[in-house]
């Protein structure tokens, strides 16, 4: 493994300790350590978990308080070169179990190294696939500290003497008799003020990481609640570690063993930050109220539990008790039903809010007995900015369309692709090379790049149905060609393909693509950038101004097309098979629908590529729909059945909805039945749901009497597609009548009546937009 190779030269090219940046440069900006040295472990603490102070100004400030100590530095690189030394020879060896050993030997050198060597498993194309897989399954060294220096942390954060801590401390062996007398006895009185902040704590902890261990117990007001203490140590631990691995990348480079421009650095970085980050508990108390905050409304299933100040400091953090189980210890409907709600809580996360949970591993969900997922440790949190939120969307529409050259376009947004694509080649011969083997960067031309990434994922059959394939696909392609990892998204794609993974290994799997459609969907619909509303007019309609939709774009994007997700492995009926693509593409049209008449300005894009839409188009290709139609239903097989059953089933359902449709539109309820039904869908939505207003339903009003006027106006210009329009709903109704004779009278009548209700529905409508529309300001 080339990053190991190093190892052999640290002794003798190790670079003395060296600030991160141009002295002095960080000292511009207001901060109160900013001309203070750092000579004592307080002092390095608060500017590690300082606000105030950017990345890189803490780095300086560690570099220089370890400069002050070189024999800390030189003893801890040997340990680390010693432990990863041997690692390296066995690997070169071919030791048959080298894979254990290297998990073990990260493990055993602690939370900096497990970080890296975690966020380097997506990285095949830096240290290799066996070693990428290796690390991929890596967990750290959880051992327990001692429980006298735990309970010591806390009587000094809360200034109390350590006998006052707990008024009973509980062995785990006796927490289930515990647990039971309590549940027997009922709620308790509230103790007196003045006592102990714990009623009791467990005698041991429930669980160990690597910064700290949790403690299970109960407030004296009686609250039930998880009590987390850092380490002893561990910030001192982090310092030094972090200073030592940007030392061994200093020599990897010197020795020609590393790229000046592999971005190793960057993610080292990024982890760096992360782990400074969850330092402070008191930060990541916040993270979690603003993260319940965000996604109350639109994820009613997910669970934050409620962090108390009261008992939170730094280095002590008190959250409510989670009485749950995680994804092993699940039965397999329940465990399908977990896997679920995290991925819609992945993507709601991803392409809606934009503020990501960063460390969804499987220590940190749980299943509640109510059937909600809770999601635990927010100490690392990232954001994602509107624009990156569209070019994650656009990517995975794109990869269902296989269009693989906006694929990378959706890349260079993201920042995974830089804007001259580049190949590795060999320094000497000037031959394309693995990025694994030594080498340089050499700019190629655009449309080179464009047929290699274009041939190797058309190559890759699977891609368009797990992100997992996807990545090994693009992993492959980073062997030859430039990818950049941007730093906000080395913890996005960590957790995607492990809940990816957790998804295919289900006995039925579940399709995480088909999973982040419905969110990619919604957020290319509703762009809030000039770019995304750009691309979404080219993802709907033909380029320039004919209005011709892109009808087979239109149908991968509704997740109509079969080939974009993964199917159960029960195979579905050819009815089943129909069903779903039809529920699809009912869900794709509801939720359109919604957008452009919603009386907001998130569905303003979306309405203006409607207005632009070329109404004798659609019904030239809707004629054409229906003749052949017509000509399968007649036909003598099982073909013909299924097209006569879609006919009755389709008309019936689309009769209904639009009936449903229309009726909303124009309907005024009586305010006291306004009021109790809005209540009512109130409390059923959450907090973040608004009732709709009158001034709502009349601006939603003129949108249908607006757009109907536009596209009548284009049929008025083109009288054979006006004709063909005219005759569709009598069309329609031979149809119907035709399958109602075929497939059974009683079947038939249930369409018939619902094309009747729905041709009375829509006739207001249809005379509203010759009509002056309502004076209502609407967004466009």
């Amino acid at each position: 493994m080339r990053a190991l190779a190093v190892l052999n030269l640290l002794a003798w090219q190790l670079p003395a300790p060296r600030p991160m940046m141009r002295a002095g440069a960080w000292r511009a900006a207001p901060c109160a350590l900013e001309r203070t040295p750092l000579t004592s472990a307080d002092t390095l603490e608060e500017a590690m978990v300082s606000l105030d102070m950017p990345f890189e100004a803490k780095v300086e400030a560690v570099g220089e308080h370890f400069a002050q100590s070189p024999g800390i530095i030189a003893l801890r690189v040997a340990e680390v070169s010693a432990k990863l030394g041997v690692v390296g020879a066995s690997w070169a060896r071919g030791v048959p179990d080298r894979t254990v050993r290297l998990r073990a030997c990260v493990s055993e050198l602690g939370v900096v190294f497990v970080k890296l060597a975690q966020t380097l498993a997506t990285r095949p194309d830096i240290i290799g696939d066996e070693a990428a897989g290796a690390l991929a399954e890596l967990q750290d060294g959880n051992v327990r500290f001692d429980d006298g220096v735990a309970m010591r942390t806390i009587a000094a954060e809360f200034g109390c003497d350590v006998a006052n801590v707990a008024a009973e401390r509980v062995p785990l062996a006796q927490l289930d008799a515990k647990l039971a007398a309590a549940a027997r006895a009922g709620p308790q009185p509230a103790a007196a003020a003045g006592g102990p902040p714990f009623a009791w704590l467990t005698a041991e902890p429930i669980a160990a990481a690597s910064l700290a261990q949790v403690y299970r117990g109960e407030t004296a007001c009686g609250k039930a609640v998880a009590v987390k203490v850092r380490r002893p140590g561990v910030v001192r631990n982090i310092a030094l570690d972090f200073v030592v691995v940007r030392a061994l990348l200093d020599a990897a480079r010197a020795a020609g063993v590393l790229s000046d421009e592999a971005d190793v650095a960057e993610m080292t970085a990024e982890v760096g930050a992360g782990l400074f980050r969850e330092l402070d508990f008191t930060q990541e108390a916040r993270n979690a109220r603003r993260f319940a905050r965000e996604h109350a409304a639109c994820l009613p299933d997910l669970l934050v539990p409620e962090y108390y100040e009261r008992f939170t400091s730094r280095r002590v953090l008190c959250s409510a008790w989670v009485d749950g189980r995680k994804l092993g210890e699940l039965g397999a409907a329940e465990q399908a039903r977990m896997i679920k709600l995290a991925l819609d809580a992945c993507f709601t996360q991803l392409l809606r809010t934009g503020f990501i949970h960063a460390d969804a591993h499987q220590g940190n969900l749980l299943y509640t007995r109510a059937g909600e997922l809770a999601l635990l440790d927010f100490g690392l949190v990232t954001q994602v900015t509107v624009a990156q939120q569209e070019a994650m969307a656009l990517a995975l529409l794109h990869t269902l369309a296989r269009d693989w050259r906006a694929l990378i376009s959706d890349f260079r947004c993201m920042g995974l692709l830089p804007s001259t694509p580049a190949l590795w080649v060999d320094r000497r011969t000037g031959l394309p090379a693995s990025t694994l083997a030594p080498g340089c960067w050499s700019r190629v031309d655009d449309g080179a790049f464009a047929d290699a990434f274009e041939a190797h994922l058309d190559a890759c059959a699977g891609v368009g149905a797990s992100f997992s394939e996807l990545t090994v696909a693009l992993s492959e392609l980073s062997l030859r060609y430039r990818f950049i990892l941007p730093s906000w998204m080395v913890f996005v794609v960590r957790a995607v393909v492990t809940l990816d993974g957790f998804a295919a290994e289900l006995p039925e799997p579940l399709s995480a693509v088909s999973e982040a459609l419905p969110h990619a969907m919604r957020r290319a619909l509703t762009p809030r950038t000039a770019a995304g509303r750009r691309t979404l007019r080219a993802l709907c309609l033909e380029p320039g101004a004919s209005g011709e939709p892109r009808w087979e774009q239109l149908r991968v994007f509704s997740g109509e097309a079969a080939g974009g997700t993964r199917a159960p492995r029960a195979a579905l009926s050819p009815r089943g098979t129909a069903a779903a693509r039809d529920a699809k593409a009912s869900a794709f049209a509801r939720e359109a629908v919604k957008l452009v008449l919603a009386p907001r300005a998130e569905g303003a894009a979306l309405r203006r590529v409607v207005r632009e839409l070329n109404a004798a188009a659609i019904a030239r290709r809707g004629a054409r729909a229906l003749w052949q139609l017509h000509v399968r239903m007649w036909a003598p097989s099982i073909a013909g059945l299924r097209a006569r059953r879609r006919v009755l089933d389709g008309v019936t359902a689309t009769c209904a909805a639009l009936v449903r449709w229309a009726r909303a539109l124009g309907a005024r309820r009586p305010a006291a039945a306004a009021g109790a039904a809005d209540a009512a869908a109130s409390a059923g939505r959450g907090a973040g749901w608004r009732a709709e207003t009158d001034a709502d339903r009349r601006r939603r009003q003129r949108v249908v009497a607006i757009l109907l006027r536009a596209q009548l106006g284009r049929l008025v210009r083109a009288p054979r597609a006006a004709l063909a329009l005219a005759a569709a709903p009598a069309a329609l109704a031979l149809l119907v009548a035709e399958a109602a004779v075929l497939e059974g009278v009683a079947h038939g009548a249930r369409a018939c009546r619902q094309f009747a209700r729905a041709a009375c529905a829509v006739r207001p409508w249809l005379r509203c937009a010759s009509g002056p529309a309502a004076a209502v300001p609407v967004t466009w």
